[in-house]
């Protein structure tokens, strides 16, 4: 049998792809909130690719539990995706503990 949790979370990761699968069901961080960003590194920066700027970006941040006066844990998420053209865009993801 297969876990479907663990197939939804391989597939975000295995898939290139700059929208969901339809089949996707999102099991963790949900519910979110979307922006248009641009990155600006410093301009001494040693970096390079995605690192060195990119105009055109999409960040999401995240929360995967609800979190009240009584119970204040968090597990927030956080995510950049890098838009370029002629290829898939660079993503960058970042998650505290689940546990809070």
């Amino acid at each position: 049998m297969i876990d479907l949790f663990e197939y939804d979370m391989n597939q975000s990761f295995d898939t290139v792809t700059d929208t969901m699968p339809l089949e996707r069901h999102k099991v963790v961080h949900s519910r979110g909130v979307v922006t248009l960003v641009e990155f600006i590194p410093t301009y001494d920066t040693p970096y390079t690719g995605i690192f060195k700027g990119c105009k055109h970006a999409v960040m999401r941040i995240s929360e995967d539990v609800q979190t009240t006066p009584e119970v204040p844990k968090t597990s927030p998420g956080h995510a950049i995706k890098f838009l370029r053209d002629g290829m898939a865009s660079a993503n960058w993801l970042a998650m505290f503990a689940f546990d809070g």
